[in-house]
Order: structure tokens, then sequence, then C-alpha cells
């Protein structure tokens, strides 16, 4: 399968057909064969004081890391101060990058 991650400040994914939308918060993966949303992947981005926001995402040499950068306090939960890392595929947080940007 082959897949774009978008970010941008929406809450759902439509696929080309305008059915089976998929919550999607901030970031989200669509197959670029079929159009449909990637319903294994989720990065939902947070933040408890001000609306949260991604700026800029980065994959990876090996496309198995999607970075996010932005202005956010967590990622599925988890704290991460503005910068993250994924797994690209599913958007779990990897524990042992945390930088505090």
């Amino acid at each position: 399968m082959s897949s774009t991650i978008d970010a941008g400040r929406f809450g759902k994914l439509v696929p080309t057909d305008g059915t089976k939308k998929v919550t999607a918060i901030d970031v989200g993966a669509i197959d670029m064969t079929t159009g449909q949303p990637v319903r294994t992947f989720s990065a939902t981005v947070s933040d408890a004081t001000a609306q949260p926001f991604v700026q800029s995402l980065a994959v990876s040499p090996d496309g198995s890391t999607l970075y996010i950068a932005g202005s956010f306090q967590a990622i599925n939960g988890v704290p991460r101060e503005n910068l993250a890392a994924v797994d690209a595929a599913t958007g779990e947080v990897l524990d042992g990058f945390d930088p505090n940007v």
C-alpha cells in the first residue's frame, strides 16, 4: 500500500466516495491507490491550554518513523512538547524520543 500522511486543521478524513468518515485530529493517512483513509494509522495531537496544530512532517530515510512538529502537548495522549516521533504505519508514539522543544 502506498499512502500519504497529511496534516492540517481537521477532525475527519472523508474518502473520495464521501462515505465512511474517519475521525482524525490534525494528522491522518490516505491510501493513494484507493483514496480511502488508512484506518490503522492514528496520531491525534492535543493541547490542554491552546488549539494544537501541526506545522511540519518528516519521514525517516527508512520510512519507518514519522516526525511531527508543531504546537501541542501530547500525541495520542502521550505527553510530547511540540515534537514527536511516531510509527509511520500506525501513528503509535515511539519511546525514547522526547526532546521537549
